[in-house]
């Protein structure tokens, strides 16, 4: 029988006879020439086990008997007991079938069972290192994930020192000049052709005294001198010119049911408007109420340092800076904010704050609320109300809708109207002052150009009239759901003068910049064009 015939035979395991006795004692007997090929082929033959080799668990070594291999056909052996084997090469058996390569072998018998890798018995071994047995995709994560606490720590650290060094450089090297406070000027009353009083920088405020309330003016509540609302008459054709600014927004996709308009002929005394009754967020639009209700304080002598509130009134009218309106709400409802208050303590804190609302209730201000802050207010670390803040707008009745600062379209265009034409706000002096820090200048080479604070004409009602020569007064408010204004407008001639109030609770309207300036120069062209007609009316 060939030797491929008995490799076949023994890769089947099929059972052969066993050994006779002769010839198993001849292969106890070790053979020198045959000792060192067997020793030097024992880390291939397990190599070859790995990849495949057919008897690894049934190895045996034993030394030659004779120079001829025995025959299978004596059957003297058994499948269970030794195992013929040829010993290969790096390629596989079919080459070796085709080369025709017979090679005389060993049989190798070690005890049963031999374990299948060896561990310890050369010294050359490499053991296998054990790798990761989970998805690529976790292990991709793990990596992610160590990369990113390594990161934070990195990031940690080197913020620490660059705080430490900053100290450090604070501390021992830089010394800061101290600058002398910059005297600013008194503002005048406002002429009969609205010139503002000169505004203060707000750096005037670290050289001015904080203003107090005089002795004995602590508690005193005053009262807004107009007590009822001017007389307006309804006129058609302005109804047409609000109808037809409606439209100009419907035009264009914007939502009618969130907008409000009110539009008020100052000369005439003639009012038109579009849900100019429903009440809306005012945003910013609420210092305007503030500073009346500060100067009617003033006017009572609650004060006795005007001058120490310039800055304020400075910073909340014209830049609409939320901390400067902050101090004011406190100052004038001489309350602040505190994280907690027992509830005797709290009732004596909200009476003192809803006094502003009080103010112009008592004034048919219908509906009114202005008790509460606008935000964020960086001073007080505040990115919205909390403590006294938010305790005082809840809502007993319908706690997932709380109390907000509310006013309509009329509100704001009868105040302004009040203020600026009739001058009869608190006194004519006071209105005059008042209505010059609500004067805004027109001119691109100003408001293009501000880099700083809040631009209350870029978005809004006086954008589009700045080729006009108009005079302007305004109090804008913005935030990313709601924008408001309130604004007078006066040609240089003095023959056209009106109100225009514009209020919109709707993201639509806070996201577009341009439906504002677009609204005002329409209404503007149709009320310059009314009053020649006007004017013929009256000859």
């Amino acid at each position: 029988m060939s030797q491929q015939t008995k490799t076949k035979w023994d890769r089947r395991n099929q059972q052969v006879v066993a050994p006779s006795t002769e010839l198993r004692r001849r292969r106890k007997v070790p053979d020198p020439s045959r000792q060192s090929y067997v020793q030097s082929h024992k880390q291939t033959a397990y190599s070859q086990n790995r990849q495949g080799y057919p008897s690894a668990p049934l190895r045996r070594q034993v030394a030659p008997s004779s120079s001829k291999t025995p025959s299978y056909g004596h059957r003297e052996f058994s499948s269970r007991s030794a195992v013929l084997e040829v010993p290969y090469s790096q390629e596989n058996n079919l080459a070796y079938r085709q080369q025709r390569q017979r090679s005389r072998s060993t049989v190798l018998e070690v005890p049963y069972p031999q374990p299948p890798y060896p561990q310890g018995t050369n010294p050359n071994y490499r053991r296998r290192r054990r790798r990761y047995k989970g998805s690529r995709k976790n292990l991709l994560i793990i990596r992610l994930v160590a990369l990113t606490v390594v990161a934070s720590g990195l990031a940690i650290m080197g913020f620490g020192l660059y705080t430490l060094v900053g100290g450090l450089y604070a501390l021992l090297i830089h010394k800061p000049v101290q600058q002398q406070p910059i005297q600013q000027p008194t503002p005048q009353p406002t002429s009969p052709s609205f010139v503002p009083p000169s505004s203060p920088t707000w750096s005037t405020t670290e050289s001015r005294p904080i203003p107090t309330r005089q002795l004995g003016h602590e508690s005193i509540e005053v009262a807004y001198n107009l007590r009822t609302p001017p007389e307006f008459k309804q006129n058609q054709e302005l109804q047409t010119i609000v109808n037809n600014a409606v439209n100009l927004a419907a035009d264009r996709g914007f939502p009618t049911n969130s907008l409000s308009i009110t539009l008020i002929d100052a000369k005439t005394g003639e009012m038109a408007g579009y849900q100019q009754e429903a009440l809306k967020y005012p945003a910013s639009v609420a210092k305007m109420f503030w500073l009346v209700l500060l100067y009617a304080q003033i006017a009572n002598g609650i004060w006795s340092d005007e001058e120490g509130f310039y800055p304020y009134i400075a910073r909340m009218i014209q830049e609409s800076d939320n901390e400067a309106a902050s101090f004011i709400v406190d100052k004038i409802s001489d309350t602040q904010y505190e994280r907690k208050l027992g509830d005797e303590e709290f009732e004596t804190w909200r009476k003192k704050r809803e006094q502003i609302t009080h103010f112009f209730e008592l004034a048919g201000y219908e509906g009114i609320n202005l008790t509460h802050k606008t935000y964020p207010i960086a001073s007080l670390k505040l990115s919205g109300p909390k403590g006294s803040e938010v305790r005082i707008r809840k809502n007993p009745d319908n706690p997932k809708d709380p109390f907000r600062n509310e006013i309509t379209t009329f509100h704001s265009a009868r105040l302004i109207y009040e203020i600026c034409y009739l001058q009869q706000a608190i006194s004519p002096e006071i209105s005059k002052k008042m209505c010059g820090w609500l004067k805004r200048d027109l001119n691109p080479d100003v408001w293009k150009n501000q880099q700083q604070g809040f631009n209350p004409i870029i978005g809004f009602l006086g954008q589009s009239l700045a080729d006009t020569g108009v005079n302007f007064y305004s109090k804008a408010g913005w935030t990313t759901g709601t924008r408001q204004e309130a604004a007078l407008v006066a040609t240089p001639d003095g023959k056209t003068v009106y109100v225009l109030a514009i209020g919109a609770d709707d993201s639509m309207y806070a996201k577009d910049w341009q439906i504002y300036p677009k609204m005002s120069r329409f209404v503007y062209e149709q009320m310059v064009a009314r009053q020649p007609q006007m004017q013929g009316n009256r000859e």
